[in-house]
């Protein structure tokens, strides 16, 4: 009997690892130690028995040949060890050792999907994103009502003098932050609609969840479940990623600025989250930036001045001080790391990441050029959701971002096949 049972167990321990990586990945904040806070997960213990897993049975492990995604990711972590020898700061190395981490997610999880029966994949998939859509939706409700009943505010944000709302509850399940809670959502939900079906009653949850989240990357959200409602009368994958794109431009201005329509009137009482001066004013409209806008800006003025090999990754912190003292960067602001993934983090790691960034949006174009089956439309669209995202978001060690890109390769295909054994 204890032979069968580990003989099963060792057949399917690749799907074990492979549900149970995918699930954990929600659970961003549950953790808590000591010293090391909040660093470590359950994601990150399910990784190292994934390499504990295919280390002991590397003669038996099928390894994925390497193709563009791969070469993207390779090429990042020669950059973040480049960053390294060239700055030799402790806490540049700390950094570098986290970010390869998340790197190595991507390729660990790739080897993970190419280890599971071919006609076991999509249930796999399925059944673990069927799983995390429902505790998402729990944790969120379940917040609010224990928000409500004032048992607890650990599963929501209060924020005074919200921009347009004033002070408000947000509720972020068992994320850090809402923001990170609908980023998650959004690709379990991409994830099941490209698997399975995605009923009304799903989409009608998660926009409530979006709406009580009171978060701009809910308006990304919202317009997928809006596209996915509307399956049957826009079938092109054209019109689709035309709406999301317009949805997409008004996240960015909404999230970069605020737009008073009351002249010469504090009409925002919370005026420490705006630069003091509006970018335009005109007819009694004053648009002014955002802590994103300034500390995308800040990243820009960095990138500028050391653009050869950046400042260091987790430097930028301290290199937001220098340009306070040069007035280009509000001194009420706080200090706080790159809130993108594009110029803030090209400002900690120099021009190879540019080169990184251009290789990386070069692949994402082939695939999404080669894509034309249906079920592979919601994985595109939330290719542009994570796009627009990653310019107020810092999402360069989202784990799910990681994970999508394994699992990318394994669903696009151009035909009806189920599974691809090769990636792009």
């Amino acid at each position: 009997m204890q032979k069968i049972i580990y003989k099963y167990f060792k057949t399917n321990i690749a799907e074990f690892l492979t549900i149970s990586v995918l699930i954990s990945v929600i659970l961003t904040h549950l953790i808590d130690i000591p010293y090391i806070k909040q660093n470590i997960q359950l994601t990150e213990l399910l990784f190292l028995m994934t390499v504990g897993y295919i280390a002991t049975n590397y003669k038996e492990i099928k390894f994925p040949q390497f193709g563009l995604l791969d070469y993207s990711f390779a090429f990042l972590i020669i950059i973040l060890i480049i960053n390294y020898f060239t700055h030799q700061q402790p806490q540049v190395a700390i950094m570098v050792i986290e970010s390869i981490y998340v790197i190595l997610l991507y390729f660990v999880f790739s080897i993970l999907l190419l280890n599971i029966r071919k006609d076991r994949l999509y249930r796999i998939l399925g059944y673990a994103a069927e799983v995390a859509f429902w505790i998402l939706t729990f944790a969120g409700f379940l917040g609010l009502l224990l928000y409500y009943f004032n048992f607890t505010e650990k599963y929501v944000l209060k924020y005074d003098n919200y921009p347009y709302f004033g002070d408000v509850f947000r509720i972020k399940g068992f994320s850090y932050s809402p923001n990170l809670y609908i980023s998650v959502i959004c690709f379990f939900v991409c994830l099941l609609k490209s698997l399975k079906r995605l009923p009304l009653n799903k989409i009608l949850m998660i926009s409530v969840i979006a709406l009580l989240s009171l978060t701009k990357e809910a308006i990304l959200l919202i317009s997928i479940l809006l596209i996915f409602s509307l399956d049957k009368f826009i079938t092109k994958l054209y019109f689709k990623k035309l709406i999301l794109m317009f949805f997409g431009i008004m996240y960015l201005v909404l999230s970069l600025f605020y737009i008073s329509f009351k002249a010469n009137e504090d009409v925002f009482n919370n005026k420490s989250l705006l630069i003091d001066e509006p970018i335009i004013s005109n007819n009694g409209i004053n648009v002014y930036g955002t802590t994103y806008f300034a500390v995308l800006n800040g990243g820009y003025l960095i990138f500028k001045d050391n653009y050869l090999t950046g400042i260091g990754i987790n430097n930028f912190q301290s290199e937001l001080k220098n340009l306070v003292k040069k007035k280009y960067y509000p001194e009420k602001f706080e200090l706080y790391r790159p809130t993108d993934s594009y110029l803030g983090i090209a400002s900690e790691l120099g021009f190879l990441y540019i080169l990184f960034l251009i290789l990386l949006f070069y692949t994402i174009s082939k695939i999404v050029r080669i894509t034309n089956y249906v079920n592979s439309h919601p994985l595109i669209l939330l290719l542009i959701y994570f796009l627009f995202e990653s310019v107020c978001l810092g999402s360069f060690h989202f784990r799910h971002y990681y994970i999508f890109f394994a699992i990318l390769p394994f669903l696009l295909k151009q035909n009806e096949q189920k599974i691809a054994t090769s990636h792009i």
